[in-house]
């Protein structure tokens, strides 16, 4: 995604300084208002921090690996695949997508694409050519006051992208429509389906079973 190893420890060094002040905005903030305030920042600014150093075994150098970049070690950013009893292909992510323009999208793909490649190995090849691609926002339900995000300003294009080069002939209208949700869940993270067309409606009436809790952990 273009980025050298000397632009992220530079993206990682600011992402601390801000971390830093926010933690210090926290202990210092003379109401509980502002102590909020500063928490909810806290934690945005801890997320970019902990995002860009899950990139780094990308760049680290390895004296018995061959130069060049290496795929992210997935233990650190879990993405879990499978395919459905209905055929669909499910992704979970094990956080909600960051905000488009937050110079994260290089981090999603990566480890999107690594857990792709490493899926894909082996089994006979996924081509869904008339389909819908669904992202399941899915909010921990024990922040409530935390607002769920527009949807035009979350950052899904990385995991298009990949899905694109590994289970579509392209993205574009005449393959792939898209669907987005945001529900409360147990914890936050990122589910993404790619359904067919012709089977959507069915999908959606099990997106709702499961939102209204009579099922647990996902889709058969």
């Amino acid at each position: 995604m273009g980025r050298t190893a000397e632009e992220l420890t530079a993206d990682i060094h600011r992402a601390l300084e801000r971390t830093t002040a926010a933690f210090e905005a926290l202990t210092s903030a003379g109401s509980p208002a502002l102590a909020n305030d500063a928490a909810w920042l806290l934690e945005r600014r801890a997320e970019e921090l902990t995002l860009l150093a899950r990139s780094l075994p990308v760049w680290a150098p390895d004296p018995d690996r061959k130069h060049g970049a290496q795929p992210p070690d997935l233990s650190l950013f879990p993405v879990q695949i499978r395919q459905t009893a209905e055929g669909w292909l499910h992704l979970t992510l094990p956080a909600l997508l960051p905000k488009k323009n937050s110079g994260r999208g290089d981090l999603v793909y990566a480890a999107v694409a690594a857990a792709m490649r490493k899926w894909c190995s082996g089994r006979k090849p996924l081509r869904f050519t008339d389909c819908v691609l669904v992202f399941r926002h899915v909010y921990d339900r024990m922040r409530p006051m935390r607002r769920m995000r527009d949807h035009d300003n979350i950052e899904c294009k990385s995991v298009t992208d990949v899905l694109a080069l590994y289970a579509m002939p392209d993205d574009g209208p005449a393959v792939c429509s898209r669907y987005e949700c945001s529900v409360a869940g147990d914890a936050d993270r990122t589910e993404v389906y790619l359904v067919s067309r012709a089977a959507f409606p069915t999908w959606l009436e099990q997106e709702k079973a499961l939102s209204e809790g009579r099922e647990k952990n996902g889709f058969s």
